[in-house]
């Protein structure tokens, strides 16, 4: 902190304001998330990653300006109506490993006519308002409904399956993350088990345009998923 501030002390009254916005916008991400089930193409799987990892986490560096871009999205979902046909076209995918920089892989998915309309990630609950600051900061750490073991995360994937009623998983973890690899195989077969099929990725934070490979295994993932 005294790095970053010049201080060792910590401006509470500060820190209390910008969680009060993080709830609002964490609270508007998931009316967007929504929103995506009745329209899934309205806003594509790679620019609601962007939205979640950049946007929540800092406001691209303009917090007033995202939360009034939030508004306007969540005003033209709620009013644009329904397109029946999309909705019989779509793939819904759930994203099981964590959300980095695989822009790539985001934009083959969007490509193959897939849509990540789940996540293991997703923030599902807000920071606390009812208790001091930095123990709502900690907390909201420490308590994490995706930490801890494996098997936490699966009832999370197992949640987002069900609630966007899933066609497939993609499984992706960082090449070389043993620990990341054996949760990947429970999940594969758990899930196999249950008749949802999967795709295990694994790549070093791709964040150039789909390589060819990629894009064949994800065309034939989702065409066999139609």
């Amino acid at each position: 902190m005294e790095w970053l501030t010049g201080s060792r002390k910590l401006n509470e009254e500060k820190l209390k304001v910008e969680i009060e916005r993080k709830n609002r916008l964490l609270a508007k991400m998931r009316k967007i998330l929504d929103l995506r089930l009745k329209h899934p193409f309205y806003v594509r799987s790679l620019a609601t990653i962007v939205m979640l990892n950049i946007g929540l986490n800092s406001y691209f560096g303009k917090p007033q300006e995202y939360e009034e871009a939030l508004d306007l999205l969540i005003d033209e979902m709620e009013n644009t109506p329904v397109d029946e046909e999309e909705l019989k076209r779509v793939i819904p995918l759930v994203w099981a490993g964590g959300t980095g920089q695989e822009f790539g892989i985001y934009e083959a998915i969007d490509q193959a006519g897939g849509a990540i309309l789940g996540l293991r990630s997703v923030p599902f609950k807000d920071y606390r308002e009812d208790v001091p600051p930095v123990e709502s900061l900690v907390r909201y750490v420490y308590d994490n409904q995706g930490a801890g073991a494996g098997i936490y995360a699966r009832q999370v994937i197992e949640q987002e399956i069900d609630k966007i009623n899933a066609c497939g998983l993609i499984l992706y973890g960082v090449i070389g993350c043993s620990f990341a690899s054996v949760d990947r195989e429970m999940w594969r077969s758990y899930f196999h088990k249950k008749g949802i099929p999967s795709i295990n990725l694994e790549g070093f934070f791709q964040i150039g345009a789909p390589t060819g490979q990629l894009l064949t295994r994800m065309n034939a993932f989702i065409e066999m998923l139609s």
